[in-house]
């Protein structure tokens, strides 16, 4: 699947309070992007593989990551099972620090 700028769009609309987007992973890249939406992703099955401010890091399968709004970065995977769950938020003015840092947990 190759995400394009539509997509983006789409997902940065003003009038947009959230956007969920299902895929199911078979060869996913994005590129390098951002957007204005904070990025909640969730995989289940495979690795995926994404890239923050030059940093790799390695989403496993029944965790999920944060990416705050405006951060650029890069999705990828080769995995043949799976899904990655993406969740995109409108960000409030007065968030507290926590959604401003990039990090992975488990989801147990």
């Amino acid at each position: 699947m190759k995400f394009d700028q539509f997509f983006f769009n789409e997902v940065d609309k003003v009038s947009v309070h959230f956007y969920i987007q299902h895929a199911h992973l078979d060869t996913i890249g994005t590129g390098v992007h951002q957007h204005k939406k904070a990025q909640l992703l969730y995989a289940e099955g495979g690795i995926v593989h994404i890239f923050v401010n030059d940093k790799h890091w390695y989403l496993p399968a029944r965790c999920f990551m944060w990416i705050p709004a405006n951060t650029p970065h890069s999705i990828l995977t080769n995995s043949k099972s799976g899904d990655l769950y993406n969740f995109y938020f409108r960000t409030e003015t007065e968030e507290n620090d926590f959604y401003s840092i990039t990090n992975i947990y488990y989801a147990g």
